[in-house]
């Protein structure tokens, strides 16, 4: 599986105080490039009044989980107001950061607002099909000992995105929250990461 560009998750301002324009830039094309992907991908893919939604799969191998979901999620912000989008997922898409960019409508996805939905369950299916713990299989209660340690997903290159990568016994994983004070990652994290500053562990009940 070919790796997929970084997704920064960023405001423009922000990326111009850490210079961090060029990270900015690639991610904020790649982002408009889903965006368009999806629109096309759904006017070419309805018919009969009908969504045939399996090119989700072809977009998610184009782009990536991360940026998929984050150019869906931003959409949805975008219409929050729009009823043509359920309440599930105006929920789901509320749980995702979005910065302080006024040009977030640059990477929404323009297509009609009820296949736009139809898509984000679609993919939605998807994801849950991948069998990847989240927080609500966990609780940040207690300490380590005994637990398993669970990844975030969005954490995780998507060629990790599998249950048996999204979480590691507690020694690994110990070891691991001792060096990061030292920013020093084991070789086996830091090569199943995008970016750790986003690897914060979750306690698995």
């Amino acid at each position: 599986m070919a790796e997929h560009k970084v997704l920064y998750r960023w405001s423009q301002e922000y990326a111009k105080r850490y210079d961090e324009l060029d990270q900015w830039r690639e991610s904020y094309k790649e982002n408009c490039s889903c965006a368009r992907a999806i629109e096309k991908a759904i006017n070419e893919n309805y018919h009969d009044n009908r969504l045939d939604t399996d090119f989700a799969q072809g977009i998610i191998a184009e782009y990536g989980w991360d940026r998929v979901q984050w150019v869906l999620a931003n959409t949805i912000q975008q219409h929050s107001e729009d009823g043509r989008f359920s309440p599930e997922n105006k929920k789901w898409a509320e749980g995702f950061y979005m910065p302080e960019d006024d040009i977030l409508w640059h990477y929404s996805a323009e297509a009609h607002p009820g296949l736009v939905n139809m898509f984000v369950d679609r993919v939605q299916k998807e994801w849950q099909d991948l069998g990847l713990f989240n927080r609500t299989h966990c609780t940040d209660e207690g300490d380590y000992e005994g637990r398993l340690i669970v990844m975030k997903p969005s954490s995780l290159k998507d060629r990790y995105k599998t249950p048996s990568s999204n979480f590691s016994m507690r020694q690994a994983a110990s070891d691991a929250i001792q060096r990061r004070s030292a920013h020093k990652w084991p070789d086996i994290f830091s090569k199943m990461m995008n970016m750790p500053i986003f690897a914060e562990p979750i306690l698995l009940v």
